[in-house]
């Protein structure tokens, strides 16, 4: 039985997976925090939980994903009463496409350090529960020195029929993340579909890949920071690198990295990009020069001229 049937949501579950897609990215988390991974059942369907701790309130936020489906439901942020390394019972609503609560996770004692977590899940509407347990698999902490972790995290932004799942890790002593590997998944199935590795990206949690259609083929295409290391071993963001999806594969595309480091990329509908020329700016004025650019076909990127306008969008 899956989480969607055991909490009666049929009429909206078929087309969860879509539409949940864009409320999710027009509400990302802060990453100023903790995020650790737990599996285990949950009436019988494998389930990954990924909770997010934010140290500020105290509160926890994050999603429960059913791993079978490929769904994908956010848990509201809830204000822990308690420090984290010592709450009481703690109930957390799971939200809908909506964002209106449909479930509930009871966590008995929970401790933010404890590696195994145990409750129930709870239909608000029947008020049916189901016992679970689960073991935690990864945690990564936020990006202090003294913090080490090496795992893999689910992306959970606009993603269409694929998963994402980046390999990130970091050594005591220093500053920022590294992606080295993304494990892209076929969402339906669950079956891995591809691996792009020996990476260097920056790692930013659960929104460390930004899913668009940046070349206007329709297809879902991602991009991600990259990590710059200088010779003394200091870290810091970079400028992105793009992933088009392109014969049946996610493949960097250089023509759009290097619009990047030129300059601040506009995208615009059916496959047009204007990019502003930061090194020619009349901040007098407040005008700059744009370059224009247009893809003729998916992987064809073109230059159609340039004009003078308005420094701001």
């Amino acid at each position: 039985m899956s989480l969607v049937s055991m909490t009666k949501i049929t009429e909206w579950a078929a087309g969860l997976t879509l539409s949940i897609a864009p409320w999710l990215a027009s509400t990302a988390f802060a990453q100023a925090t903790d995020t650790q991974v737990q599996e285990g059942i949950i009436g019988g369907q494998a389930v990954q939980l990924i909770l997010r701790l934010d140290n500020h309130g105290p509160s926890l936020s994050g999603y429960v994903f059913e791993q079978n489906g490929g769904l994908l439901l956010p848990l509201e942020e809830t204000p822990l009463a308690d420090s984290p390394e010592a709450a009481p019972d703690l109930s957390i609503d799971v939200t809908d496409a909506k964002g209106q609560p449909f479930a509930m996770l009871m966590l008995r004692s929970f401790r933010w350090t404890d590696h195994k977590l145990a409750g129930d899940w709870v239909d608000l509407r029947s008020r049916v529960r189901t016992a679970f347990q689960f073991k935690q698999t990864a945690m990564f902490g936020s990006g202090y020195a003294a913090v080490a972790y090496d795992g893999d995290l689910l992306q959970v932004g606009k993603s269409g029929p694929y998963l994402f799942r980046v390999h990130a890790h970091k050594a005591r002593g220093e500053f920022g993340g590294l992606v080295d590997r993304i494990d892209v998944y076929d969402r339906a199935s669950g079956s891995k579909i591809q691996t792009l590795d020996h990476l260097q990206l920056d790692f930013n949690y659960t929104d460390t890949l930004e899913f668009d259609d940046y070349n206007g083929d329709g297809h879902t295409d991602f991009r991600a920071s990259r990590l710059a290391i200088d010779g003394s071993g200091n870290r810091s963001t970079g400028s992105r690198s793009y992933f088009l999806f392109l014969n049946g594969q996610f493949r960097d595309f250089t023509p759009l990295d290097k619009l990047e480091e030129d300059g601040t990329p506009w995208f615009l509908p059916h496959g047009r990009i204007d990019v502003r020329q930061e090194s020619n700016i009349d901040y007098r004025n407040r005008l700059a020069t744009w370059n224009h650019y247009r893809f003729t076909s998916p992987g064809t990127l073109t230059f159609t001229g340039s004009t003078q306008g308005p420094m701001n969008r």
